[in-house]
């Protein structure tokens, strides 16, 4: 169901991701899917990179200054196209990340849970005391009560990998329910988004709403402040939540109807991505709603320190600039009072997306995702997966693409103490599929590379999320598409 819910395949089945700064990060969450979060991380200049250190094998990829003729858009300022490849400086190409050519970073601890069916893991967010939480699906009984088909849940980790509390929570006409994006906001309240097919605040208008429920910490048990449902006729999705620091609450998605502010509105065609904010106690403030006449989608967003919302995602027609072919990545800055300030549309003649977005103190926006071609240095084959720097204004800073002649895909960013990490996952006809988690610093270089292998069976990370002393947690599961354990893993700074 979640493959074809997304339309993503057999990879990516939530879309989300994110961080905020060293002190803030938990306010946009991650996860989402793939995953949202809040901005993390120090204050970064823009500019290039070097190639990065060599490798056993022969090199590291390092980032390249602005891609030339990938990246075009509109600004809401200008009233006109963007400029192709703006912003940093154009570098040479610097290879691609060869799998073998990064230090590893073993995990402290790596841990699977679940029931005897199928469970998973979409997103995490720690608070100051460097616990994590965790946001998923469960088709079993993880807490207290199954509510029949598949059910949500959020579980509370303690940093030594004990469970603390899971909240499990569905339909009680038992309908599938799923949470695919979680953050905190600056009270360190839990904020989790997803979908419900029968709904958890009434029914549902369409097959499936979107929704956003904010938790008040217990030591043994949340208490449920607030669930905002809603929907059209049609199908609606949330895959990503952030917060603001005024407590405001964000989510991204899709939906097949009109969410928009105007009654007078309409689906662009096809399915529309979206931004809707709430404030503390569950009201709508605005949705913008954007799209083209072909399918659009948001997977993740994020807040900047004034309010602003950034979301990523995929489009198949002209959002800012006419198609490469295809999806389309996108990245767009939407301001506190929902209007558009500017769009950034990239890709290649195949498939591109961001999965994962994150915004730092200084509105830096880093993005990850996958491509079919080249966007920053040259394909190593098949997708590759790519890390991309924007300033505040959209321009380009650097990109750093990295793959085997295979598939990568980063499903999942963040930021913590001045490092971006980026997790997803790896393809190879060797070891099958495998997570990963790289790290790079805020310029672009790559620090390390540390794959994720559980069993002998595919492993898909979904979520990454730093601690406020850079730690770094990672969440998603093991197995099958169709039977999973969740699992989460802890990494040392």
């Amino acid at each position: 169901m979640r493959a074809a819910l997304l339309g993503l395949g057999i990879v990516v089945i939530a879309a989300c991701g994110g961080g905020n700064n060293d002190n803030d990060n938990n306010h946009q969450g991650s996860g989402g899917k793939s995953t949202g979060g809040a901005s993390s991380g120090g204050a970064s200049s823009g500019g290039t990179s070097s190639g990065g250190t060599g490798g056993a094998t022969g090199g590291t990829g390092g980032a390249t200054g602005g891609s030339s003729g990938m990246d075009a858009g509109t600004d809401a300022s200008a009233g006109s196209g963007g400029m192709a490849g703006s912003g940093g400086v154009a570098g040479a190409d610097a290879g691609c990340l060869p799998w073998t050519g990064l230090p590893t970073h073993v995990p402290t601890w790596n841990k699977s849970f679940g029931t005897p069916l199928s469970d998973r893991a979409y997103a995490v967010v720690t608070d100051s005391s460097g616990n994590a939480f965790v946001a998923g699906v469960t088709d079993g009984t993880l807490g207290a009560t199954s509510y029949g088909g598949s059910d949500a849940y959020v579980r509370k980790v303690s940093p030594s990998a004990n469970e603390l509390w899971t909240h499990q929570f569905g339909s009680t006409s038992g309908g599938n329910e799923d949470a695919y994006g979680i953050a905190m906001d600056w009270s360190g309240n839990v904020l989790v988004g997803g979908i419900t097919a029968k709904g958890l605040t009434g029914a549902s208008q369409g097959k499936f709403d979107g929704y956003v429920r904010k938790l008040t910490d217990g030591a043994t048990a949340p208490t449920v402040a607030w669930t905002h449902q809603f929907g059209t006729s049609e199908d609606d999705y949330v895959l990503s939540v952030a917060a603001d620091k005024y407590d405001n609450v964000y989510a991204t998605g899709r939906t097949l109807g009109w969410l928009g502010d105007d009654d007078a509105g309409a689906n662009a065609g096809s399915s529309d991505a979206y931004v809707r904010k709430l404030d503390g106690i569950g009201g709508v403030q605005w949705t913008h709603q954007f799209g083209t006449s072909a399918a659009d989608q948001g997977y993740s967003v994020a807040t900047d320190l004034i309010g602003s919302a950034y979301v990523t995602g995929y489009t198949e027609g002209d959002l800012a600039a006419p198609n490469a072919g295809g999806w389309d990545g996108f990245v767009s800055k939407v301001s506190p009072a929902g209007n558009e300030l500017w769009t950034r549309q990239f890709g290649t003649a195949g498939a591109d997306a961001g999965f994962g977005i994150v915004a730092d103190v200084l509105g830096n926006v880093y993005v990850g995702g996958y491509v079919s071609g080249q966007v920053g240095c040259s394909s190593g084959g098949g997708a590759d997966g790519f890390v991309r720097k924007y300033d505040s204004d959209g321009n380009e800073l650097w990109t750093y693409q990295f793959g085997g002649p295979d598939f990568e895909q980063v499903l999942a960013i963040t930021i913590g103490k001045g490092k971006v990490y980026a997790a997803g996952v790896r393809y190879d006809a060797t070891t099958n599929l495998d997570s990963f988690v790289l790290a790079l610093t805020t310029d672009g270089a790559p620090l390390w590379m540390q794959v994720l292998q559980n069993t002998a069976g595919k492993e898909y990370a979904q979520g990454v999320f730093p601690d406020l002393s850079g730690n770094v947690f990672v969440v998603g599961y093991e197995g099958t598409l169709n039977a999973n354990q969740a699992l989460i893993a802890k990494l040392a700074p």
